[in-house]
């Protein structure tokens, strides 16, 4: 038996079918009969059909309701296994405790039973269930065995007898983008970012905050070999490396010079950097990053010990003779690549961000680099 914590407001009967008002970013619902209501976007007969009576074409008055989706869900949150999957969230608008058992789940009107919750599953007044629609081979309470449509469709929660509760027809959804009352249960229907699956619903906006800029101070180690196990970890002793302004090199004008050994026709094929930064707690949750770095010739990028980016580097392991697969010459040398860094990989605190930049040949003129971190964060409107 499952008890879920959840909440909302709201009852009556009604089919919503959100459209996108593209000035505002805001969405309004369509009330009454379920016109759009059926998955190809045609109306459902009144009267009866393969799933219920709909009392004379509407739905009968909502005991639990449909309070958001997302239907491409790449990065916003995942399930209990670590997999981003499409998902819903049904809300209690009452003031009693909900016994769902036997109530179907639905992207298909004449079907209201593809999913079905099972014995002992309970909303608790004004609360959230979180149902994750994945296709699941084996559905659960919470893992539905069908995936939600990015281009639109509709979808809707059914009682025992499947009579339609709520039945939602929406627009296509962009990329980790959620379809949401607001407030909780109401009429009112926008898009935002990520969403807030099996809490309140509020408006949310993405707020982005640099952390390491161009020109900051990094330890570097310009040495024959490797600096050695963790180099590039938080707790590593960097002591004995020299430190400078970026952009770091040889070369071409920067704002501090490494060494690339005494021989100019047999220089140092990689050199390593290190900086810290941090991430400043209780200022929203992390939804993402943005690293944005000037290399020449090829580099591998990692937080906190963990690689986010390699560009011009072959695949496997990377030593201190690896050298870089392109040449990066005029322009090339002056551009920024952005490389862009999920939440998995950030921590709110001190973090470091380290680099290894390594030569396509052992005669290059030149080794550059510099990079500017972005983080983003999830804010509520204000």
């Amino acid at each position: 038996m499952l008890s879920w914590a959840v909440l909302v407001g709201l009852a009556g009967c009604r089919t919503v079918t959100p459209s996108v008002n593209s000035d505002s970013g805001t969405l309004s619902s369509d009330a009454g009969s379920p016109d759009g209501g059926s998955p190809d976007g045609g109306s459902p007969d009144s009267g009866s059909t393969d799933g219920g009576t709909l009392d004379g074409g509407t739905m009968i008055p909502a005991s639990v309701l449909l309070n958001e989706l997302m239907a491409d869900n790449e990065s916003s949150v995942s399930d209990d296994a670590g997999v981003f999957s499409d998902w819903l969230e049904l809300y209690n608008p009452g003031d009693s405790d909900l016994d769902l058992s036997g109530f179907g789940v639905s992207d298909d009107w004449t079907n209201p039973f593809q999913a079905v919750l099972p014995e002992g599953t309970s909303l608790a007044a004004r609360g959230y269930l979180l149902l994750w629609a994945d296709a699941s081979q084996k559905p659960t309470v919470d893992h539905l065995p069908f995936r939600l449509n990015a281009s639109g469709e509709g979808v809707g929660v059914f009682s025992p007898k499947g009579e339609a509760l709520d039945w939602v027809v929406y627009q296509p959804l962009a990329t980790d983008v959620a379809l949401a009352r607001l407030p909780d249960g109401s009429d009112n229907w926008e898009t935002m970012p990520f969403g807030t699956p099996g809490a309140t619903n509020q408006r949310l906006e993405t707020v982005q905050e640099e952390v390491v800029s161009s020109g900051a101070t990094w330890a570097y180690w310009d040495g024959a070999d490797s600096p050695g196990d963790g180099w590039n970890e938080r707790g590593f002793d960097d002591s004995a490396w020299a430190t400078g302004p970026a952009p770091l090199g040889y070369g071409d004008p920067v704002s501090t010079v490494i060494s690339y050994g005494g021989n100019s026709s047999a220089k140092y094929q990689t050199a390593w950097f290190r900086t810290t930064f941090d991430i400043p707690s209780g200022k929203g949750d992390l939804s993402g990053a943005t690293l944005s770095v000037r290399f020449d010739d090829g580099t591998a990028l990692y937080i906190d010990g963990v690689e986010v980016g390699r560009l011009n580097l072959p695949a496997g392991e990377l030593t201190a003779d690896t050298l870089a697969t392109v040449t990066v010459y005029g322009t090339a040398e002056k551009t920024y690549t952005q490389v862009d860094i999920d939440a998995m990989s950030l921590a709110e605190g001190r973090a470091v961000l380290a680099a290894e930049v390594h030569q396509a040949a052992v005669t290059s003129s030149d080794l550059t680099l510099d990079a500017v971190l972005t983080v983003k964060r999830l804010e509520p409107v204000r």
